[in-house]
């Protein structure tokens, strides 16, 4: 019985002893200077989520929300001894509505607060062939299963700097391009449902991909038309011919002069 009380009593100074050990290193830490300087300037790097907005079929992405991780945020600031805002750790907040509850809506732009335009190009059998006359850097194609199945070589060329999207396809073909794109991109492929059809909206929002439908066609006068449209989060379809390959540079000028950034359809996303 002695030794009983005894083993009891050795734990419960364990017990004391643990409990005393991490209430000493808490104060100490919430004592740090820079603990003290992430809880007086932490909530100004803060920004609340924004929602996406819904109309009829569409929707425009909203943005999540960043909340500071104060623990991890010191963690990091403790690893350099001082404190520094661009160590600041985030935690994620998803908009109450948002474009990944919406798998069934089409995408109707980027979001508007975003300096990013979209620019949108249809391969087909006779101006594929003209993708390997330039660089294209973070564009999006467009392409059919049988183009994707018979220009591989040139699919898998575009995919490294580009995105790819899949026009109207069967629910066997879709699925099979999704799994090749993943094992290459390690991204969900994008839909593109020109004619809206309802099978294909349902096979790609099934199975977690997004759908495009509109934008807007830029068929010649490139710069000029570009010009027009120009804005944060245009979606705009080029139509890929010599024209467009000898002006292209001069799109991508003026874009950037505007202090917009080309991006592809992954920078739709919220988070």
């Amino acid at each position: 019985m002695r030794k009983y009380f005894e083993y009891i009593g050795l734990i419960t100074l364990m017990c004391f002893s643990f409990f005393m050990t991490e209430k000493t290193a808490m104060i100490a830490k919430n004592t740090d200077e820079i603990m003290l300087e992430i809880k007086d300037k932490y909530a100004s790097f803060e920004y609340p989520a924004e929602d996406a907005k819904i109309i009829d079929k569409e929707i425009i992405p909203g943005k999540c929300g960043k909340k500071v991780n104060v623990n991890e945020s010191y963690n990091e600031m403790r690893k350099i001894g001082y404190y520094d805002d661009k160590y600041y750790q985030y935690d994620n907040i998803k908009p109450t509505i948002s474009l990944s509850d919406n798998y069934d809506k089409y995408i109707k732009q980027g979001n508007a607060k975003d300096k990013n335009i979209y620019f949108f190009i249809e391969l087909d059998s006779s101006n594929i062939a003209l993708v390997l006359e330039y660089p294209f850097k973070n564009y999006n194609f467009i392409v059919n299963s049988r183009i994707y199945d018979e220009h591989k070589d040139i699919i898998e060329h575009l995919m490294k700097d580009n995105s790819i999207l899949i026009s109207n396809s069967s629910f066997k073909n879709y699925k099979r391009i999704a799994k090749d794109y993943y094992s290459v991109k390690k991204e969900t492929i994008y839909c593109y449902n020109a004619l809206k059809e309802y099978s294909f909206l349902k096979s790609c929002s099934s199975n977690k991909s997004y759908s495009i439908s509109k934008m807007s066609l830029v068929s010649n006068q490139h710069l000029l038309n570009v010009k027009k449209l120009a804005q944060n989060g245009s979606f705009i379809k080029l139509t890929l011919n010599t024209e467009l390959i000898n002006n292209l540079q001069l799109v991508e000028d003026y874009v950037s002069s505007k202090g917009l950034t080309f991006q592809t359809v992954k920078h739709l996303e919220e988070c």
